[in-house]
């Protein structure tokens, strides 16, 4: 029920918010990634625009093509997709405070969340920031339940972490920090199973790490 209301509301409100200052230069990106994109790596125009090549493209080439599939201004693109952004974060804090305490954590994280005015604001006009911070929540809800499910973590699971951290990669390459935890509960889990003590159990991690590898979309126009 939360998530209709929510998303009633960024339907009703997105096209109320302006353009950033940043945004102009965004919005041309975007349109030069995808073109590269659709080209098959022939149009170059990516590469030579600024120094934003050396940026991550998924969010901004996302944006580009909503605003092609769908009847609205460029901007209200945008606007749309930032709000639908901002949405899958909130779903991904309630699952992640379900996962760690129960329901009604779940449901005060939300609350909470929706209540502070830079992650509402932002949601709707930050290219960088909010759908990495999302993108960040996702791969820790992910690799939380990889972790209590080895040495057998569901396939979609897996897939999810792929998914999560291919999107963090293609805004921010510091993205790959966000696979701490899981490197290090699998090394414990190795040096505990060298040292014969436990089951050794969350050694498998490391393997977990290495297949969710292979989920990885290719979000970053490469040279």
């Amino acid at each position: 029920m939360l998530l209709i209301l929510g998303l009633v509301a960024v339907v009703a409100t997105f096209r109320g918010y302006g353009i950033s200052w940043d945004e102009p230069l965004h919005l041309e990106y975007g349109r030069r990634a995808l073109e590269w994109y659709l080209t098959l790596g022939q149009d170059r125009g990516v590469f030579e625009y600024q120094n934003l090549y050396l940026y991550g493209a998924a969010y901004d080439t996302a944006a580009t093509a909503l605003g092609e599939l769908l009847p609205l201004d460029p901007y209200a693109g945008r606007r749309l997709l930032g709000g639908l952004v901002g949405l899958a974060g909130l779903l991904a804090v309630f699952k992640l405070g379900r996962e760690l305490a129960g329901p009604r954590a779940g449901t005060l994280a939300v609350l909470l969340l929706v209540l502070t005015p830079l992650w509402m604001g932002h949601a709707f006009a930050n290219p960088k920031d909010v759908p990495f911070a999302v993108a960040g929540a996702w791969c820790t809800l992910y690799q939380i339940r990889i972790l209590r499910s080895l040495p057998r973590p569901a396939w979609r699971d897996l897939v999810g972490l792929g998914v999560a951290l291919g999107c963090a990669l293609g805004i921010r390459v510091g993205g790959v920090i966000l696979l701490a935890p899981l490197a290090l509960g699998g090394r414990s889990g190795w040096r505990r199973r060298r040292g014969g003590r436990g089951s050794g159990r969350n050694w498998r991690g490391l393997w977990a790490w290495r297949r969710q590898g292979c989920c990885r979309p290719c979000c970053w126009p490469g040279r």
